[in-house]
């Protein structure tokens, strides 16, 4: 419960789960199967934002590598010497 304008008013008078048909299956679990339920999700959470943190990290730096590689490759091509011999053309020992 809080507080409006000095006035004791029910939290689920504002909260938008009040609109909500409670669901069944929710309403028949005790208090320790919910605590169980939300540890296991508070711990699923956690380990997906570890994972999610990880694989930021990696993108970061294969991004920093394909930029490398964007830089050595224009590099390359602006001195001339690319060195790619495409299908049709002829190899430079001719």
């Amino acid at each position: 419960m809080f507080r409006a304008r000095n006035k004791r008013v029910p939290f689920l008078t504002y909260s938008p789960l009040a609109f909500r048909k409670p669901d069944a299956h929710l309403s028949r679990m005790d208090q320790t199967q919910l605590e169980e339920r939300i540890a296991h999700l508070l711990r699923v959470t956690d380990d997906l934002s570890d994972t999610v943190a990880a694989q930021a990290k990696e993108i970061d730096r294969l991004t920093a590598r394909v930029e490398m590689l964007l830089q050595r490759e224009a590099a390359r091509e602006a001195e001339g010497s690319g060195g790619i011999v495409l299908g049709d053309e002829r190899p430079p020992h001719y």
